[in-house]
């Protein structure tokens, strides 16, 4: 009898162990449901007017780089004089996408509508990975969902401006998506029992470095 409760216990808590488990998936997937569907829905009713209505300035100096570039073997901004002014991940990834054709140098709006969708994507990503980060260490995992779309902060400073701090508002043009992606996955891929993981979670914070790290020319 006593070898049946165990087995029975240990059933129970394993039902229970997966049982959380989904429910974190759940609350990721709903974090990534609801990050791009209203992005999407808005460029859908908006058209081109959505991305430039979020879009920093910044958007253009760093197209502007990719394109000048395409046919000199530095990256530069008026065609002439190398430039190190930038941040380097998301220009490169620019540089790629025009060097490949997905980003057209003689087209901006299909560039700008593309760079729109590929963050959008990218948000949506990062936002279901900080939620199913955050799930793991929440009793209530449905708390993940909030704690990240649109986030805690944005209910504290919505009543002044409610355009400032939601994670929507990373959809800007600029490097902010892929700092998150890479925080967001380094938080997850953290497993301090393993080696392996440790040395990817390193890959993914240097990377989030390099998303931010910028220098310039003396």
């Amino acid at each position: 009898m006593a070898e049946v409760a165990e087995l029975s216990r240990g059933s129970d808590a394993s039902f229970a162990d997966r049982a959380q488990k989904w429910r974190g998936t759940l609350v990721a997937a709903a974090a990534l449901a609801v990050t791009i569907l209203p992005l999407l829905l808005f460029l859908r009713r908006e058209g081109l007017r959505a991305p430039l209505s979020m879009f920093a300035g910044d958007t253009f100096y760093y197209l502007t780089i990719a394109r000048n570039s395409l046919h000199t073997r530095f990256f530069t901004f008026d065609g002439s004089d190398p430039t190190n002014g930038f941040h380097p991940v998301w220009e490169i990834l620019l540089y790629v996408g025009m060097k490949f054709g997905l980003l057209r140098a003689d087209d901006y709006s299909l560039t700008i509508t593309r760079v729109y969708v590929f963050e959008t994507f990218t948000l949506g990503a990062a936002c279901a990975l900080f939620a199913a980060f955050a799930a793991r260490h929440l009793r209530w995992r449905e708390l993940a969902l909030f704690a990240v779309c649109p986030g805690f902060l944005w209910f504290t400073y919505s009543a002044a401006n409610p355009l400032v701090v939601s994670n929507w508002s990373f959809v800007n043009g600029m490097e902010s998506v892929l700092e998150m992606f890479f925080l967001a996955a380094a938080l997850q891929a953290f497993r301090p029992a393993r080696l392996g993981a440790g040395l990817l979670t390193a890959l993914l914070l240097g990377l989030m470095v390099l998303s931010r790290w910028t220098t310039f020319s003396s």
